[in-house]
């Protein structure tokens, strides 16, 4: 049976190209499959690519292994603005070392036990786990908040 890794990993707009594993990690090393970015600042599309480096995200486990997804990133020159900026991953927020779901899911833990266990238990530092565990948590109450009471009835 041939298991299509790409499917497992559920990824926007990569593929997996290579993979090695020990007894603790995965580690895949990704391609982008999009040629070109949306300029955030005019809109224009651009394709002109000006250099070239990887980052080391950490994801969800796979098979009770870490898994450390290496993902190229693009510097874009856009040729209507002449801006340069990087493109965006998607699924991982800003410069962060964790995919939004790893953090998601660190969250949902952080919520159950305390953040010493998750750091322990995960192997990711206190202050990250407690970034984390505020920023969602803020991002959670502030939904609340804006949510129309269930009744119906304000008070």
């Amino acid at each position: 049976m041939q298991i299509d890794i790409d499917r497992l990993l559920n990824l926007p707009n990569v593929r997996v190209s290579d993979f090695s594993f020990t007894d603790k990690d995965v580690f895949l090393s990704l391609t982008r499959q999009t040629k070109s970015e949306k300029c955030p600042t005019c809109g224009g599309q651009c394709s002109t690519v000006r250099s070239y480096t990887t980052r080391q995200v950490r994801d969800l486990d796979l098979l009770g292994r870490q898994t450390i997804l290496t993902i190229p990133s693009r510097q874009f020159e856009c040729g209507l603005c002449k801006r340069y900026f990087i493109e965006d991953i998607g699924f991982v927020q800003g410069n962060h070392g964790l995919t939004k779901r790893y953090e998601e899911y660190i969250y949902k833990m952080s919520k159950d036990i305390c953040i010493q266990q998750v750091c322990l238990k995960e192997d990711v530092c206190w202050a990250t786990v407690n970034a984390i565990h505020k920023h969602y948590a803020l991002r959670e109450v502030s939904q609340q908040q804006n949510q129309p009471l269930a009744s119906g009835r304000s008070t």
